[in-house]
């Protein structure tokens, strides 16, 4: 018989794949791929409210940190890690995925300041690149 943990897991993983999937989306030329990343993007969301239903009848399972609203300085390390991620596209020639990474840390909400970083990077390889 499955488990509150089984259960968990599966959810854990089903999210993985489909952060998989935004990644496997830019590789193809849809039309729609802001749409379809951000699809993908609403069931890992659906995914996050099952599991903080699963976490409050299983306290037990429930991460450090759960449902708690990322720190500023959290968000602000996000960014770092994204600048680096994209850099590392930029670097093997795939400004798409730069631009990629920079929308999904946009996604999360951070505040307006980190947003427009964020943007003006995306903006920055759009020139340099031609997109």
């Amino acid at each position: 018989m499955p488990s509150p943990k089984d259960l968990e897991k599966a959810l854990i993983e089903s999210s993985e794949i489909l952060v998989e999937c935004c990644s496997l989306i830019s590789d193809i030329p849809f039309e729609s791929e802001e749409k379809n990343i951000y699809r993908i993007g609403k069931a890992i969301a659906e995914i996050n409210e099952v599991r903080s239903d699963l976490y409050e009848k299983c306290p037990h399972l429930k991460p450090e940190g759960w449902g708690e609203k990322p720190t500023q300085r959290q968000l602000e390390e996000w960014l770092e890690n994204a600048i680096e991620i994209a850099d590392e596209h930029l670097n093997q020639g795939n400004p798409a995925k730069a631009i990629e990474v920079y929308n999904s840390y946009i996604f999360i909400g951070p505040p307006s300041e980190l947003t427009k970083t964020a943007e003006g990077k995306i903006s920055e390889i759009r020139s340099a690149h031609g997109i």
